[in-house]
Formats: structure tokens, C-alpha cells, sequence
């Protein structure tokens, strides 16, 4: 049986995870002291810092994506769920009665022809997706196209001029 290197205990080889390149091909710590040494440096600050990174990394692949994707479609097709997301969505529905008064007031115009839904984003120009930014709610039908990227910038500058007047 193998002795852990940190607590210095003989257990059993599925105490320890594989390694090749090692001479027996284990993790020279155990299980158990793996798991002590992996939650204390998570708990330090350039832990947390790179649990950050890799979770974004993860979630902006195409993989991490899809999954997301599929989490969210499990999500909605259960009947429970279903029962939720309705009222979530009406509830935001009765906090931003304008918003959504303005969303609804372009999607009709948009299926009805009175509106025009460009291909390309008006910002970058590229082709994709675009969606309809109102810079004023009272004026419905009054938008500027833009992609995803472009919509959160938009937002990300504005949110920055606001904390730095205030």
C-alpha cells in the first residue's frame, strides 16, 4: 500500500489519483490532502482570481455554451419551471411596464412591415443577430440596430459615465 507524502498515511491505491510519469504511476498526496491543499489555495486570492478565468474560459467555448444551452432548455421544459419563468417574465413585465409596453410596440412593427429589421449590426456593420437598443423608451419606434457585443458595450459606457458624474 502507498504512504501519502503530506500526512504521511498508508492507504489504499484508490486513496490516490493517477499519474503517469510517476515511478507507480500515482499522486504522490492522497486523496483526502488533495482536496485540503486544492480548497485552501481557491480560498487565496490568485485562486479565486484563476477559478475566474477558467470558469469563463469554460462558459465562453463552444462547448461550455451548449451546455448551457442544454441546462437551460432541461430547465424550461419542466412543467414546474415552465410555471416560474411566466411569472418571473410577468413580473418584469409590471416593473418595466414602458420597456415592454416599447419591446412589444417593435416586434409588431417589425412583423408588420412598418419597421425595417436590418441584417448587419449599425455599429460594427457585421452580419449578424441585431437587436433593437431604444436610447429613449417614449419613443418606440425610434432604435438603433445592434449585435450583442456591440448592445453590451453600448450599456457597459453608459454605466461607466453615470458612476463617474455621480
Amino acid at each position: 500500500m502507498p504512504t501519502c507524502t503530506k500526512c504521511k498515511t498508508e492507504k489504499p491505491r484508490s486513496e490516490f489519483y493517477r499519474r503517469t510519469g510517476t515511478p507507480k504511476g500515482l499522486c504522490p498526496w492522497c486523496k483526502d490532502c488533495n482536496h485540503k491543499a486544492h480548497r485552501e489555495y481557491r480560498a487565496t486570492a490568485r485562486g479565486q482570481e484563476l477559478a475566474k478565468l477558467a470558469s469563463k474560459r469554460y462558459h465562453r467555448s463552444e462547448y461550455g455554451k451548449e451546455m448551457n444551452r442544454q441546462r437551460a432548455r432541461q430547465y424550461a421544459a419542466d412543467p414546474k419551471n415552465k410555471k416560474r419563468i411566466r411569472a418571473r417574465i410577468r413580473k418584469y413585465q409590471k416593473r418595466n411596464l414602458l420597456k415592454s409596453a416599447t419591446k412589444s410596440a417593435v416586434w409588431r412593427a417589425v412583423r408588420a412591415g412598418r419597421l425595417l429589421k436590418p441584417t448587419a449590426c449599425s455599429c460594427c456593420r457585421e452580419k449578424v443577430i441585431v437587436y433593437a437598443h431604444h436610447e429613449d423608451y417614449s419613443k418606440p419606434l425610434d432604435v438603433i440596430w445592434l449585435c450583442r457585443q456591440c448592445h453590451n458595450d453600448l450599456h457597459v459606457r453608459k454605466r461607466d459615465l453615470a458612476t463617474e458624474v455621480a
